[in-house]
């Protein structure tokens, strides 16, 4: 009977090595087309030089082709593929990892414009290359697994295997039959259900048949196969090709939710062996061989636009050393320059940690005390490039009306323990106080009125949707008539 659960524990082991690492590419953003006719595609991942990234770009319903990666910083890494006003560019990635001695990719699957099966092998993605001559229990070179590749619809996944023979026969014998799946596993809810999903290609009458499968296991380690849809499948130009409707998976109610928190799926291809004992016609199936797991993350990214429009930039101000715009873009693109120059020359590059550029993000960065005038420069595709002037009125002015606000936090804080934020100076006006998080998410606000006293202590708990807020680098904003304060602040251990 353990035979049997050799592919539930793969699958779920998988998923619990994937789940520490689910989704590590984060704030995906791009520019304008530059002079040269490309956009600078930028994301977050950490320890991105370790990652062995790839990336990957196509225009239309061209080919895929794969672009270099520059790593900007320890967190954040840059592509520049070419883009054609009014075509829209798709791009992906693909990082191979090895855990423990078990090697693993984590990618983004290529999305296909049209559900035509089998589609191209040059339209999916590749997942891994699994070496020749392994084997878990039993060995064939049918059964032996190489390289895999993944797709899908909005509407389909896709799955491609190849072995060693380029032809995957589903009998040996009238007593022995061979079968190849494509273990399929939600991360989230995969362990604690104890229950994965498999796209099997073999015909074993009265056991198997080529469709979707649902493989679990009862509290005495009994395992159960429940056949819940219908697969494609063939096999053309010596590789397997498999797909199932995404819909007949998530609608199952095993499966957890979907779309879920990662938005990511675990894939590795499976085959098997079944031969029947005619003296007591007991089956006895051994598993084959497993390909290089991947951890699917469903991130449809592509970008279109016309043409460019030219940023807009408002509420330019020097305050507590604070340089700081606020900055708008229709087409979402991010400045390729946001640099302040003060009278004495000395450059600061402001940033943000905010990417909602068509709403509109704060960028920040800390300037010279002795900055009294200065000039903004502000370009989204290093070829159009906006100024604007900032300067003190008089020596005797504070830097902007809003300098007589005061805001006052404990900096860090501990986790689990409470910021207060004591805010004096008030005016008789609307207040607004924010806290982001590292990535430019809102994750706490309050908006009021100051008592006649114009001093207000506010608390936040440092919870997010009830659970401690991560150990990191937060940004409180508090605005007050026409004021406004940024602050940073750390949770620390």
């Amino acid at each position: 009977m353990k035979r049997y659960l050799i592919l539930l524990v793969l699958l779920s082991g998988f998923c619990l090595l994937s789940a520490q690492q689910v989704n590590i590419w984060q704030n995906f953003r791009h520019s304008s087309r530059d002079a040269e006719g490309n956009i600078h595609i930028r994301w977050d991942n950490i320890g991105a030089e370790y990652l062995n990234l790839e990336f990957f770009a196509k225009s239309g319903s061209g080919t895929w082709q794969s672009y270099p990666i520059n790593h900007i910083s320890e967190v954040s890494s840059v592509a520049q593929p070419p883009f054609e006003w009014n075509e829209p560019l798709t791009w992906r990635l693909r990082s191979e990892q090895s855990y423990q001695g078990v090697g693993g990719a984590m990618l983004h699957p290529a999305w296909l414009s049209e559900d035509t099966f089998p589609p191209s092998i040059i339209d999916l993605a590749f997942i891994g290359s699994d070496a020749f001559g392994d084997s878990v229990m039993v060995y064939a070179p049918h059964l032996d697994l190489g390289d895999t590749w993944i797709g899908c619809s909005d509407d389909k996944v896709y799955f491609v295997m190849q072995n060693s023979t380029n032809s995957f026969p589903t009998m040996n014998s009238f007593t022995s039959y061979n079968a190849y799946g494509c273990g399929i596993a939600n991360p989230e809810s995969a362990l604690a259900d104890s229950t994965v999903y498999a796209m099997i290609y073999g015909n074993i009458i009265g056991i198997v048949s080529p469709g979707l499968y649902k493989i679990g296991v009862t509290e005495n380690l009994t395992p159960t196969f429940n056949r819940i849809g219908n697969i494609q499948s063939t096999v053309s130009g010596g590789k397997l090709f498999m797909a199932c409707n995404l819909s007949d998976l998530t609608n199952d109610p095993s499966f957890g939710a979907w779309p879920n928190y990662s938005n990511t799926l675990a894939f590795t291809g499976l085959s098997m062996k079944l031969d029947i004992d005619l003296a007591n016609l007991e089956p006895q199936m051994g598993l084959g061989d497993y390909s290089m797991p991947g951890v699917v993350v469903f991130d449809k990214l592509v970008h279109v636009a016309s043409g460019n429009t030219l940023p807009v930039i408002t509420e330019l101000k020097v305050e507590n050393n604070i340089v700081s715009c606020f900055y708008q873009d229709a087409e979402g693109d991010y400045p390729l320059v946001c640099e302040f120059v003060n009278q004495l020359g000395e450059v600061t590059e402001l940033r943000t940690i905010t990417h909602d550029y068509v709403n509109g993000v704060l960028f920040a960065g800390t300037c010279s005390a002795e900055t009294r005038s200065g000039e903004l420069s502000v370009s989204d595709n290093n070829i159009d490039f906006q100024s604007f002037d900032y300067e003190i009125v008089s020596n005797d002015d504070q830097l902007l009306p809003s300098a007589t606000l005061a805001c006052c936090v404990t900096n860090p804080i501990q986790s689990g323990s409470e910021l207060k934020i004591k805010l004096s100076n008030l005016q008789a006006n609307e207040l607004k106080v924010q806290i982001y998080n590292i990535r430019g998410q809102k994750i706490w606000s309050f908006i009021g009125y100051p008592a006649a006293a114009n001093e207000v202590t506010l608390s936040w708990d440092a919870l997010i949707k009830g659970k401690p807020a991560p150990v990191g680098v937060y940004l409180l904003r508090v605005e007050n008539a026409s004021t406004e304060l940024v602050k940073k602040f750390s949770i620390i251990r």
